[in-house]
């Protein structure tokens, strides 16, 4: 019964490197998300904030 919870060190990198490998993909995934929508924010300046950042430019 003990020989049944006996795991290599072998068994464990091989584990370690199967979740590695299938969370980098989702890592990758994320971070170009995140990426896309706070860069999709910046490009489209509502009129009200694009006057707002005008006059605080112009007090300057």
């Amino acid at each position: 019964m003990i020989q049944l919870l006996a795991v290599t060190t072998y068994e464990v990198g091989r584990y370690a490197q199967v979740v590695v490998i299938c969370s980098i993909p989702v890592i990758v995934l994320t971070v170009f998300g995140v990426l896309w929508l706070h860069y999709r924010r910046k490009r489209k300046l509502d009129p009200q904030e694009a006057q707002l950042r005008e006059t605080i430019s112009q007090k300057k």
